[in-house]
């Protein structure tokens, strides 16, 4: 791994992570919109609301750190992959909190896995970070295989924590953190 300054991107064996920026937009927006019912079922972000394509307008102006939201791109056609983004805790801006999504046409290619690594790996090699927690909702057993596959310890149980986008069902919320990069699936990542 070569730390240098985040200007433009991380760069894995195959996707290109940069912050999202205006000229994706339309892009991600298409994923988005391709991907909303499978988003509602498991985001905690995907009420009605969020599907319009000026509340992914609001949500980039609204970034205060260019890491917040990552949006990975395939090397080898450009398209969008995947999003994730490493958003630090408001009373400890040591610890960030990572997630991801992955456009309908590269899901179960491992691209989650591969831009998640990528993202816990610039955190604590050029954020300086103390630690990186993630969750998933209860029933998103994909999102379980993948954050234990990345070695996350468990940190806690939400119980209904949170009320699901799309019909309201209210959901236990599991939380896990990692505290360093050592036992991560092996990745090259530049950035």
């Amino acid at each position: 791994m070569k730390a240098v300054s985040f200007d433009p991107s991380i760069t894995t064996p195959r996707l290109v992570i940069r912050p999202a920026n205006m000229t994706d937009l339309p892009q991600v927006q298409a994923a988005k919109e391709a991907m909303w019912p499978e988003l509602q079922q498991w985001m905690s972000w995907a009420y009605d609301d969020q599907k319009p394509l000026a509340a992914l307008e609001k949500t980039i102006g609204e970034a205060t750190d260019p890491c917040t939201l990552l949006w990975g791109f395939c090397r080898e056609t450009g398209d969008y992959v995947v999003s994730t983004g490493l958003s630090p805790q408001p009373d400890n801006p040591d610890i960030y909190e990572t997630g991801y999504w992955v456009a309908k046409t590269y899901l179960r290619r491992g691209f989650a896995t591969e831009a998640t690594n990528a993202a816990i790996r610039y955190a604590f090699g050029a954020k300086a970070a103390k630690a990186v927690t993630i969750g998933y909702f209860e029933g998103n057993d994909k999102s379980r295989a993948i954050i234990e596959k990345l070695g996350f310890a468990p940190l806690d149980v939400r119980i209904a924590a949170h009320k699901r986008c799309s019909d309201g069902e209210v959901m236990d919320e599991y939380k896990y953190i990692r505290t360093e990069i050592d036992g991560l699936p092996d990745l090259d990542v530049i950035w």
